[in-house]
């Protein structure tokens, strides 16, 4: 690919903010690569928010996205026989005493980030 040249939607200003190879990750032919790629289709970024454009009505048809209303997830306790309550209770107690319990209303986390835990072994997530 050809040497990046400023041109007038592609400015040397825009391709500085860029910062195209930031982190030294891209080789030189890989950086003018992208440049070109980025001069070629330079009306594809906004520069500035008056850039923004629309399709014209006639040419296509709005579209409106189906949405379901959200509602909350709560939480449920969990069932325990009225006649285990009490030691339930206290081996609960015993436990956040000790430092073994810690209170936690968080999410569990997501497989992907425990899967450097279980290199060369089976791991499945739950939903």
């Amino acid at each position: 690919p050809p040497n990046f040249v400023p041109g007038t939607w592609l400015t040397k200003k825009h391709f500085e903010v860029l910062k195209i190879n930031k982190s030294k990750f891209l080789l030189p032919k890989e950086e003018k690569l992208t440049a070109w790629v980025l001069k070629t289709h330079k009306y594809t970024f906004l520069w500035a928010k008056s850039e923004n454009g629309q399709f014209q009505a006639n040419y296509i048809d709005q579209v409106i996205f189906p949405t379901v209303k959200h509602v909350p997830w709560q939480e449920w306790n969990i069932p325990v026989l009225p006649t285990l309550m009490e030691d339930v209770i206290k081996v609960l107690h015993a436990k956040v005493a000790t430092g073994t319990f810690k209170c936690s209303h968080t999410v569990p986390p997501l497989t992907e980030h425990i899967l450097e835990n279980f290199r060369s072994r089976g791991c499945y997530g739950l939903l």
